[in-house]
């Protein structure tokens, strides 16, 4: 019974929770299928382990690989999850584990040491020992796991790759050296005398403690400094994005002062243009009249922005931006009307725009000129808004490009108003589809 028990928590209870905590981490709902099949390779392989008797870290990494790639199978399509973020997540579950088996190891053969005769027969008592330590290694993982995921827990789908390759293995580190200790230190052989107690192996307690204590203490210094590095780079982000906010604001003033020069100018004139158009028509002269106004027209149409959105910042902004585009020969469809009265700020208006602007812009330079093409359009549905930027770029361009820092300050921004941001290569035309909220209720 006493057997049944520890292998019920050990070959199901363990690797349930663990697959539980790694969709909890993935911000995912729990698979109840996946975690089947998670339970049930996880056992097969352990089993092949013990006969094939393959070492302990060896079966750590298989663990740790097949933890990574189920979750990434169960929770890829269904989130953001790539592999690398899917690997540190089973990493991280794995080495709390082994810290908390590591510790309560600890105590355990202690306690065992300290038992007296009176307490046999010992084999029912170590059956009993196995079984409470198994429980309270689960219980101690599962505190330690939310404690991470409350104070410490990293948005890992943000992390620069190399960042977490570089927080990856002192990580991994440390539940290989748990897993060693387990193996070479406190093996599967307990030697018992019941006159002297417990002969094999012989532990040294102080020097455990204090390797276990190490062993916390190196795993919470690794994710406090994982989680400081982040927040820097949050600031850094919010940083950029206030530069580019002041550079989008410089360009709204100097396309408003360039209009304002010419208003002036065109109010200066406009006596001396209603006088001659006066005398005309007094002469009867039509004709001449009509070719007068029409001469006019041109002038009178620069003192507006080229594109009317609905926003001043905006048609400042498009009008620089699509100045630029014809100077590089791309011809330019934009259907774009803005609904004034949304939550969503002038200013994230233009971050979007800008940068969405200057990559087709940069992808287009790479086609041959009579391929130049870009399409902006806006549609709104409801309380949703889809801003849609169509543009050709290199046809031999078949994977998304890595992301910039313009498109991340467009992801922050749709984020902020509880959007999203997609993007695809369709037979040469890079596709980019950010969706937006108009009105929430606690906006972001």
């Amino acid at each position: 019974m006493q057997l049944w028990i520890s292998n019920f928590l050990f070959y199901i209870i363990l690797p349930g929770m663990l697959f539980y905590f790694y969709c909890r981490y993935g911000k995912s709902r729990f698979s109840l299928y996946w975690a089947c099949l998670y339970v049930t390779t996880q056992t097969f392989l352990l089993r092949l382990e013990t006969e094939m008797h393959l070492p302990g870290v060896l079966g750590l990494l298989i663990q740790i690989s097949l933890l990574a790639l189920l979750g990434y199978l169960a929770l890829g399509k269904k989130t953001s999850l790539t592999l690398p973020v899917s690997l540190f997540h089973s990493i991280l579950i794995h080495t709390v584990y082994s810290v908390s088996h590591g510790a309560v190891q600890l105590f355990s053969f202690w306690f065992m040491e300290k038992l007296s005769r009176p307490f046999s027969p010992i084999q029912d008592i170590f059956f009993y020992l196995d079984g409470i330590s198994l429980f309270t290694t689960i219980v101690l993982t599962i505190f330690l796991l939310i404690l991470v995921q409350k104070y410490f827990f990293l948005e890992t789908d943000r992390l620069h790759r190399l960042l977490l390759c570089l927080f990856m293995f002192p990580t991994l580190f440390i539940s290989l050296v748990e897993q060693t200790i387990e193996n070479r230190i406190y093996g599967n052989t307990i030697e018992w005398d019941y006159q002297l107690g417990i002969i094999f192996p012989h532990i040294q307690h102080g020097e455990m403690l204090f390797l276990q204590l190490c062993a916390f203490l190196c795993l919470f210094i690794v994710l406090l400094l994982c989680q400081k590095i982040q927040k820097a780079l949050k600031s850094q982000e919010s940083l950029r994005l206030l530069e580019q906010q002041t550079h989008i604001q410089e360009i709204y003033l100097k396309e408003s002062q360039a209009r304002l020069t010419q208003t002036r100018a065109f109010r200066h004139d406009i006596q001396n243009h209603l006088l001659v158009l006066t005398q005309l028509l007094k002469n009867g002269q039509i004709d001449q009249a009509r070719e007068y106004i029409s001469l006019l027209e041109p002038t009178a149409a620069a003192l507006s922005f080229p594109i009317q959105t609905g926003l001043p910042a905006v048609d400042a902004l498009l009008g620089s931006k699509l100045t630029m585009a014809s100077q590089e020969k791309i011809s330019v469809q934009c259907e774009l009307q803005i609904p004034s009265h949304a939550q969503i700020l002038d200013i994230d208006w233009c971050i979007l725009l800008s940068n969405a602007l200057d990559n087709a812009i940069a992808a287009c330079r790479q086609v041959p000129e009579q391929e130049r093409s870009l399409q902006i359009l806006g549609k709104k549905k409801g309380n949703f808004y889809l801003l849609s930027v169509k543009n050709r770029c290199d046809t031999c361009l078949k994977k998304l490009p890595a992301y910039g820092t313009g498109m991340t300050n467009m992801q922050t921004t749709a984020e902020k108003y509880g959007g999203t941001l997609h993007v695809k290569i369709i037979e040469g035309c890079f596709h980019l589809d950010i969706l937006l909220v108009l009105f929430q209720s606690s906006p972001k």
